[in-house]
């Protein structure tokens, strides 16, 4: 399915049937904040500053929900981890990469504006793909420019340097592979 170099290529699945008001529904579940999945990603200018749980700011549920409406004021970028468990398609694409990948899969939800990126280049050390459902968005992979519209799939393998700037407001799913082994260690070596 992917090679060990970045590849576009067209999506299958239809992971929303509405993709804004279904990703604002997410972004006001009771859920995702009590797990402290929903983040916040600031922007200066469009240029990244920082990221934070929204629980670091926000101590209950009505409280978020008040600063909700700020941090889209402030055309700061929102993104919601364990989006595999939102809908059956994302959750049955993630088990797809997962046999492909052959480690657990977990996807990441982001909502950016216009003329904003979202992190610095960076890397990540697990294979990822990013689906646009919404808008459109330039990601550059070692220094080559990848268009993404609606039903692009990009493929960034792993320890490959990447950044992101939406063309358009945007909302994006990222896929990412995880070892087991190693979150099992981690958690192992905090008792």
């Amino acid at each position: 399915m992917f090679k060990n170099e970045p590849t576009l290529t067209k999506l299958k699945y239809n992971f929303f049937k509405s993709p804004k008001k279904d990703f604002a529904r997410a972004l006001s579940s009771l859920e995702f904040f009590q797990e402290n999945k929903v983040y916040v990603i600031e922007l200066k200018d469009g240029a990244y500053q920082k990221d934070y749980c929204v629980n670091d700011v926000c101590e209950s549920y009505s409280k978020y929900e008040g600063m909700l409406q700020t941090f889209l004021d402030a055309r700061h970028g929102l993104k919601i981890e364990g989006f595999e468990n939102f809908n059956r398609n994302i959750f049955q694409f993630t088990n797809t990469l997962s046999n492909v990948w052959e480690r657990p899969v977990d996807c990441h939800a982001y909502w950016g504006f216009e003329g904003h990126g979202s992190f610095n280049t960076h890397t990540d050390s697990c294979n990822v793909v990013i689906a646009v459902v919404q808008g459109k968005k330039l990601v550059e992979v070692k220094g080559v420019e990848y268009n993404l519209s609606r039903g692009d799939i990009l493929y960034i393998p792993p320890n490959v340097p990447h950044k992101a700037t939406n063309i358009t407001d945007c909302l994006s799913l990222s896929f990412g592979s995880f070892d087991y082994d190693e979150t099992v260690k981690g958690f192992l070596e905090t008792l």
